[in-house]
């Protein structure tokens, strides 16, 4: 009986693990690898025109249909045929960096006899070209050779052709590097750009908007302050002057009637004793209406040629400013302004 127990004990184990291998091997099964996708319908002929022009010596019109063809369905050996119509067109430097591509791309690998003309290629194109490892402080400065925008590989290395070239270095808040230099095909060295803070600049990013705007508000409000003493003398002059006009036709009016009067009673412009008041007011009245007509017209005119040839305001600061301006009128004079 023992024995039974044993074996029916053995066997549930036996049948539990079982299920558990089943139950994992079917947790872990892994997806059937998608299918490759299939190239559009157009690449085919793509392919077909490109060869038929590179087999006829048109090479910038089959680079052009490769290059298409690779949009359409980029592969090793699309990346090949751009690289082949590169170096016959004499762009050495374009051609290194699509054979190199397409050494590595294993998409449609090439075969062995491609793989040794691909590399042919590229050892003959590699010495028309010069690559420079590029040392750049700052790490973003931006390299223009001939004013273009260069070929730069992944692993920061400047390809360039054979010739006189000119290379410049920039980056925000720096000088601007410019170097001249010969490069001769197989050239393999070291490119160093080293730029130098640009001080100015500097400082200049350092003023904040704020402090530009503080510094433009005192400085329109200085101007302002110049330009309001100016208006205000030529506010206060034009009063001053009118007021003394005013004064003058009561003062001429005065002695006007005195010497009417006068002419009247003092034949022969003798008077007597009675008359002396009278003649003196007259001659008081003459005087301070010569003066205020004097000073009347040059004030008058001292203060509306401030006020016309002078500043003027600008309408944020005449709202702001105080303003006074003569008030004149029948029976009516004085000085009205904002405060």
């Amino acid at each position: 009986m023992l024995r039974w127990q044993l074996v029916r004990r053995f066997c549930s184990w036996w049948l539990c693990a079982l299920c558990l291998v089943v139950f994992l091997s079917d947790g872990v099964r892994a997806d059937p690898p998608p299918a490759a996708t299939a190239p559009a319908a157009s690449y085919d002929p793509l392919i077909e025109e490109a060869v038929q022009a590179y087999e006829a010596g048109r090479y910038a019109e089959a680079r052009s249909a490769f290059r298409r063809a690779h949009a359409l369905y980029p592969t090793s050996r699309t990346l090949r045929g751009i690289g082949m119509c590169s170096f016959n067109l004499g762009d050495y430097t374009d051609t290194v960096y699509q054979l190199e591509q397409a050494l590595v791309d294993s998409r449609k690998p090439l075969s062995e006899e491609q793989l040794a003309h691909t590399r042919d290629l590229i050892a003959k194109a590699n010495a028309r070209v010069g690559r420079f490892r590029l040392r750049l402080t700052p790490p973003e400065a931006v390299l223009r050779v001939d004013g273009n925008a260069p070929l730069i590989l992944e692993g920061n290395e400047l390809l360039v052709e054979a010739g006189q070239h000119e290379i410049e270095a920039r980056a925000p808040g720096f000088l601007t590097a410019r170097s001249s230099v010969k490069v001769e095909g197989g050239d393999r060295t070291t490119l160093v750009f080293h730029l130098m803070r640009d001080e100015y600049a500097v400082a200049e990013a350092s003023t904040s908007p704020r402090d530009v705007a503080r510094q433009s508000a005192a400085s329109a409000e200085a101007q302002g302050g110049n330009h309001a003493w100016v208006r205000t003398v030529g506010y206060v002059s034009l009063g001053v002057g009118a007021a003394s006009l005013l004064g003058f036709a009561v003062t001429g009016a005065l002695a006007l009637a005195d010497e009417n009067k006068l002419q009247d009673r003092c034949p022969d412009e003798m008077c007597g004793e009675m008359y002396r008041s009278t003649v003196q007011r007259y001659n008081t009245m003459r005087t301070l209406a010569t003066v205020t007509l004097i000073a009347g017209g040059a004030l008058t005119v001292l203060g509306g040629t401030l006020l016309i040839a002078g500043p003027s305001a600008q309408p944020s600061e005449r709202a702001r400013k105080k303003s006074v301006e003569p008030l004149l009128g029948l029976g009516v004079f004085g000085l009205r302004g904002t405060l």
